[in-house]
């Protein structure tokens, strides 16, 4: 088995295998087993191999990867032993869940969205989304709260209260609070460029956003 990955930055990795394997990455062994994991730096090309015949392998790769015909953009977070991620493509956004080690996805949300983000939540997740009229989404898998923001994106994380920030015309906003309240306390990020995407960094409050080419980080503080 071989496959090639293009991509920019850190790329995780999963492989699910019938039987004990060894992974090579550009001809060097990274790891063995059956089920497996790892990270890889700007794609490669990646072989796993077993001397006898391998008659099952799942493979799951996230990151920002390039170069494949279902190409999208994927948020993700791990709660446990389940990973639960967005992919974003041309059309929608559509959340999943695949519980190590087999990395079957099942599907948590497929609605009509253009953008969207997770987090670990409790025991599960939390989905955020935006749709097309720039109303922003927050849900679980049993209920979701709608809010009318007009927002072109929109990045969620959870450490002991619920953190949401959105892009709003090029502004960035993010409020705080508990899965499903309403919002009390709305916040403007005093930045004079144009914010042209933006995430929350995963069991924190600290916002990472871009505007011309350049990243920038606002440390928050939980409350």
């Amino acid at each position: 088995e071989l496959f090639k990955v293009d991509g920019n930055g850190e790329i995780a990795v999963f492989i699910n295998a019938s039987t004990c394997v060894v992974a090579f990455v550009d001809g060097a062994e990274v790891c063995r087993g059956e089920h497996i994991f790892f990270k890889i730096n700007d794609g490669g090309v990646v072989t796993v191999k077993n001397e006898q015949s391998i008659d099952e392998v799942a493979i799951m790769i996230i990151g920002d990867i390039g170069d494949y015909e279902d190409n999208g953009i994927a948020y993700a977070d791990i709660n446990g032993d389940t990973i639960g991620y967005v992919i974003c493509d041309d059309v929608k956004a559509s959340a999943y869940k695949a519980t190590l080690p087999d990395l079957s996805p099942q599907i948590i949300s497929d609605g009509e969205y253009i953008q969207g983000d997770i987090c670990a939540y409790k025991d599960g997740f939390i989905l955020a989304f935006v749709d097309k009229d720039g109303t922003v989404s927050i849900m679980n898998e049993r209920e979701k709260h709608n809010y009318f923001l007009n927002a072109q994106k929109v990045a969620v994380s959870y450490d002991d209260v619920l953190t949401v920030a959105y892009i709003k015309d090029g502004k960035l906003y993010y409020f705080k609070g508990a899965f499903g309240d309403d919002i009390a306390d709305l916040k403007k990020v005093a930045f004079k460029g144009f914010v042209d995407d933006v995430r929350v960094v995963k069991r924190s409050s600290d916002l990472l956003f871009s505007s011309d080419g350049k990243c920038y980080i606002k440390r928050m503080s939980r409350q």
